[in-house]
């Protein structure tokens, strides 16, 4: 199979006799970690015995280590007595491995990058066998440790996209929420424009062999597609279980997640981080005061008043709410990455209404390069706006905050039905939400004018509303 599994007899010459008759040395075998001195003068013996073998390949398909899988009580050799070996071994560091820098299936999932799915990372060797035998070719693991930088870098090498957001997968339980903070924190210093990591976490108790099983494809697929933002894990993971009633405590939030921003290397994604943790302490904490006394009253909302449980991504999640802004953002995006597009979208783009003044001036300045070049590429248009000045809307549009939100508008989706499709739902959201924003203005108007015409109006546009 693609993997190669194998078995280690229990037999601690074996192995080594057959590579002593094609003339390897023991010297050899004790330096790549297959055998182990012999004390006292006797002879070497193999490392692995009476387990199920993984091979470990490196990026090339080459086999560099192994682990070991113990079999189960019953399968054991009767001479086995009441030793209970260690459930799983792996080689020891040698020249040709270093287990910090390796993820175990990674030539398979270069290869299924490399053809659009998915990267993930799960726990260990048996998770990766299951996930790709349910046709789910991008999964990693680490090798027994916590993931490492060296690991990250790698996973976002591996990606052939643009936009580099694997997915870490961890238990739902609160070892796994811990694993997942710790992620997290080796991750934070390492972003990068168009470089993050999602988080995914399993139902509790559920590994993804087991979930597949019970589940189906469907049901892993569904943790994979709840996979939130660094962001909002960011958010969850210092807020969920907590109250902030006093002032004291929302300030102690807020030191603790100025610092984590802090930690950000780059720039220019550090104050994008810092832009959208000050958006979601002031939606929390200013912009609905009502919502604020129902959550100290136990009555409802997020994170304040009540102790919510960090959410398992096998159960839908609330995405953040999104700004009519951030909304614009990615329907100008789409268009610039792209603009094979804009023959389907340009009516409603042009009756687009932006308050925006520099971002509106965007938009009419995109129809008009469009209109007078259907056939332009992205990159062409890109050069183009930038000519006329538009370099910081583009960097503002153009960023991981953006796609994170709408991720269909990024360079890497291939796909320009679906760009179409998912461009034209949000544009009919934001119609959805002009027209509320109509009827509830016209019924305050009709009531203070008395007028029986602005009120038959209304219930017009309320039957339109409910007919759509």
């Amino acid at each position: 199979n693609a993997f190669r599994l194998g078995f280690a007899p229990s037999d601690g010459q074996a192995l080594r006799s057959y590579l002593l008759a094609r003339e390897y040395k023991d010297e050899q075998m004790i330096e790549l970690g297959l055998a182990k001195a012999g004390k006292d003068g006797r002879d070497p013996y193999i490392f692995f015995r009476e387990r199920v073998m993984v091979p470990v390949m490196d990026r090339r398909g080459r086999v560099i280590a192994f682990g070991g899988r113990t079999l189960p009580d019953h399968m054991r050799g009767p001479n086995s007595g009441s030793y209970t070996p260690a459930k799983y071994m792996n080689s020891p560091e040698t020249p040709i491995f270093n287990k910090s820098m390796v993820l175990y299936g990674a030539p398979q999932a270069r290869q299924a990058s490399g053809d659009g799915q998915i990267m993930f990372v799960v726990e260990g060797y048996f998770d990766v066998i299951a996930a790709h035998q349910a046709g789910f070719n991008g999964a990693v693991a680490p090798m027994g440790t916590a993931l490492t930088e060296e690991q990250i870098m790698l996973l976002w090498k591996m990606i052939a996209s643009d936009l580099k957001e694997p997915i870490l997968c961890f238990d739902g339980d609160n070892a796994g929420r811990r694993a997942a903070e710790r992620a997290a924190e080796r991750v934070l210093p390492m972003l990068g424009a168009g470089r993050s990591v999602r988080f995914a976490f399993l139902p509790d108790g559920e590994d993804p062999d087991s979930l597949i099983k019970g589940g189906g494809k469907s049901a892993f697929a569904k943790v994979l597609e709840n996979a939130i933002p660094m962001v909002e894990f960011l958010w969850r993971s210092h807020t969920a279980g907590r109250t902030f009633e006093t002032p004291e405590q929302r300030a102690g939030l807020i030191k603790t997640l100025n610092e984590a921003v802090a930690r950000i290397a780059d720039r220019d994604v550090q104050k994008q981080y810092d832009v959208m943790v000050r958006e979601k302490i002031s939606a929390a904490f200013y912009t609905n005061r009502r919502q604020g006394q129902a959550n100290k009253s136990g009555k409802g909302g997020f994170g304040f008043g009540q102790k919510p449980k960090m959410p398992g991504a096998g159960i839908a999640l609330r995405q953040p709410k999104q700004s009519r802004d951030v909304q614009v953002r990615i329907l100008i995006a789409a268009l610039l990455n792209h603009p094979a597009i804009f023959d389907s979208v340009e009516e409603p783009f042009a009756m687009l209404v932006i308050a925006n003044e520099r971002l509106d001036t965007l938009r009419q300045t995109i129809i008009r390069v469009l209109g007078d070049d259907p056939e332009m590429q992205k990159d062409a248009l890109g050069v183009e706006l930038n000519r006329l000045g538009f370099g910081r809307e583009l960097d503002l549009i153009l960023s991981s905050a953006t796609y994170m939100h709408g991720r269909f508008a990024a360079p890497v989706q291939e796909d320009i039905n679906i760009v179409i499709s998912k461009w034209s739902g949000l544009v009919h959201s934001l119609e959805e939400s002009d027209v509320l924003k109509e009827i509830k203005t016209g019924w305050k108007s009709a009531f203070h004018a008395s007028s029986e015409e602005e009120e038959e109006r209304i219930r017009q546009m309320m039957k339109g509303q409910n007919s759509s």
